[in-house]
C-alpha cells in the first residue's frame, strides 16, 4: 500500500498527481524563462495548456520574421517553416540528450531520462520569444549595407542567447548539470550550423563566378567565413568536453546531478493569452504598413513573368505612387531557360527607357537588374579572368578578346541595358564605382572584336 501511494504521489514520469493547483502562470513568468529562472522553467512547462501558449509564441516569432520582408498572401508556408525547423531540431535534441544520459549510463531508477516529449518541447518553444528581435525592420531606416550587418547582429545575439537558455533549461528538466547540458547540446548546435555556414561563404563567391561582390554580399561572405571558423573552434572544444563529460558521468560515483526537479502544477493566466494577443496586435498593425507594399511588387513580378508586357507594367506602376513600393526591393523573374529570364529582364529596362519613365519605377522594378546582367557576362565564355586582370590592371593586351562572335549580339544588348541603369543611377547591387567599370570593360572587349581602339577607361 505504500508503494501505490508513492506512486499516486509521483505519477509517470515524475508528474504530480491529483487535481491541478490553481496557480496562475503569469507574463513575469514568461519573461523569468527567458533569464533562465529554475522556478519559472519549472512552473511554465508544467502548466496546463502550456504547449499550447507555447506554440502561439512561435507563431508570433514566424510572424515577427516575415512580416516585412515576403508578402504573405502568396506565401503564407513562410508562417510555417519556423514550426518545422523548431519541431525537428526539438526532437532531435532530445534524441541527443537521450542517448548521451544512455551512454553515460545512468541507473533505471532515476527519472533524468524520462522527461516526457511534451514537456520538453513546452521548454524548447519558450525560447521562441527571443525571435521577435526580428520584427525590428531595419531595412526602413537604414542603407542595404547597415541593415546587413545590424541583421547579422540580430541572428548572433538570437542564436547565442537560445543556445544559452535552452541549455539552462535542459539542465532544470533533466537535472544534468548546466555545464554538461550546454556541452552536449552546444555540440549538436555546432554539428547543425558548420556545414550551412561553409556552403553558404561557397555559394555567395560560386554564385559570383569569382567576379567582385557588391558591399552586402562581401559583408555576409565575412560573416560565414568568420562564424564558421568559431563553430568549428567552439566545436572542437565542445567534442572534447562531450567525452570528457561522459567519461565522467560513466566514473562518477556521486548521482546527485539526476535528482528528479520537484515540478510545479500551474495553469495559464488569462495575462499570457492577453500578452500574446498585444504582440499580434503590433505585428498586425506593422503588417498593415509592409503588407499591401509587398503584395504589390509582388503582383507585379509574376504578371511580368506570366506576360512579359512593359506596357502592362508601366501602366501598373502608373496607378501607384512610390510610396505605395517598398524603399528597396529585387524584383526577381524566375524565368527558366536563363535566356527566357535574361531576354525579360532587357526588354524591361529598355521598355521602361522608351517610356520615360521616372526613376522611382526604375528603383522598384530593376533593383536588382545590374547584377543579374553581370552574372549572363560571367556565364559567357571567357569572361572571368580578362574582367578580374582589368580590375586590377584598368588595361587589357589585345590578345585577351575573349567572346565569341554569336555572343555579340546579346552583349551589345546588356551594353546598352547596362547604360541606361548608369544613367538612372542604378547600380543596384553592383556598388557605385563597378557598375562603370564594368561598362568600360564591355566597351573595350567589342572595340577589339571591331579591330578599332579601346575606348578610353572611366575615371
Amino acid at each position: 500500500m505504500a508503494e501505490l501511494d508513492d506512486v499516486r504521489k509521483i505519477g509517470v514520469f515524475g508528474l504530480s498527481a491529483g487535481p491541478d493547483q490553481q496557480n496562475p502562470l503569469s507574463v513575469l513568468d514568461l519573461f523569468k524563462v527567458l533569464v533562465g529562472n529554475r522556478e519559472a522553467i519549472l512552473r511554465a512547462v508544467d502548466a496546463r495548456h502550456g504547449i499550447w501558449l507555447a506554440m502561439a509564441l512561435v507563431g508570433l516569432a514566424a510572424l515577427a520574421r516575415d512580416y516585412d520582408v515576403a508578402s504573405l498572401i502568396h506565401r503564407p508556408h513562410l508562417l510555417a517553416v519556423p514550426f518545422a525547423a523548431s519541431a525537428v531540431l526539438g526532437s532531435l535534441f532530445f534524441l541527443v540528450i537521450r542517448i548521451c544520459i544512455s551512454f553515460a549510463k545512468i541507473p533505471d531508477e532515476h527519472l533524468a531520462r524520462f522527461v516526457p516529449y511534451k514537456r520538453w518541447m513546452t521548454g524548447y518553444w519558450l525560447t521562441a520569444p527571443i525571435a521577435w528581435l526580428y520584427a525590428i525592420p531595419v531595412e526602413t531606416f537604414a542603407s542595404e549595407e547597415s541593415s546587413v550587418r545590424f541583421n547579422l547582429l540580430l541572428l548572433t545575439v538570437v542564436s547565442v542567447w537560445r543556445l544559452l537558455l535552452f541549455s539552462r533549461i535542459a539542465s532544470v528538466l533533466t537535472g544534468l548539470s548546466y555545464v554538461v547540458a550546454l556541452t552536449w547540446i552546444g555540440l549538436t548546435s555546432c554539428l547543425i550550423a558548420f556545414p550551412g555556414l561553409f556552403f553558404s561563404q561557397l555559394n555567395l563567391v560560386g554564385f559570383m563566378g569569382g567576379v567582385s561582390l557588391p558591399a552586402s554580399d562581401r559583408i555576409l561572405v565575412r560573416f560565414y567565413g568568420g562564424a564558421s571558423s568559431v563553430v568549428f573552434i567552439v566545436g572542437c572544444f565542445l567534442f572534447l568536453a562531450w567525452l570528457f563529460s561522459l567519461n565522467h558521468l560513466i566514473f562518477s560515483p556521486n548521482k546527485r546531478n539526476f535528482e528528479s526537479p520537484p515540478f510545479q502544477k500551474a495553469i495559464v493566466s488569462g495575462g499570457c493569452w492577453k500578452f500574446t494577443l498585444l504582440i499580434l496586435a503590433l505585428l498586425v498593425v506593422g503588417s498593415f504598413y509592409f503588407q499591401p507594399k509587398l503584395f504589390r511588387v509582388e503582383m507585379l513580378a509574376r504578371q511580368f513573368r506570366k506576360d512579359p508586357d512593359v506596357d502592362k507594367v508601366l501602366d501598373y506602376l502608373m496607378r501607384h505612387s512610390p510610396a505605395s513600393f517598398p524603399v528597396r526591393f529585387e524584383f526577381t523573374i524566375d524565368d527558366n531557360p536563363m535566356s527566357s529570364r535574361q531576354e525579360n529582364l532587357e526588354k524591361l529596362v529598355q521598355g521602361l527607357d522608351r517610356r520615360q519613365a521616372p526613376e522611382w519605377m526604375f528603383k522598384v522594378t530593376c533593383y536588382g537588374a545590374a547584377a543579374d546582367f553581370r552574372a549572363r557576362l560571367t556565364n559567357l565564355s571567357g569572361f572571368t579572368a580578362p574582367w578580374l586582370n582589368y580590375r586590377a590592371e584598368r588595361s587589357m593586351p589585345p590578345f585577351q578578346s575573349c567572346w565569341q562572335d554569336g555572343d555579340l549580339p546579346e552583349i551589345r544588348s546588356i551594353l546598352n541595358c547596362l547604360e541606361i541603369l548608369e544613367r538612372y543611377s542604378l547600380p543596384g547591387r553592383l556598388g557605385d564605382f563597378e557598375l562603370p567599370e564594368m561598362i568600360g570593360y564591355v566597351k573595350q572587349t567589342l572595340a577589339l572584336h571591331r579591330n578599332e581602339d579601346s575606348l578610353p577607361v572611366p575615371n
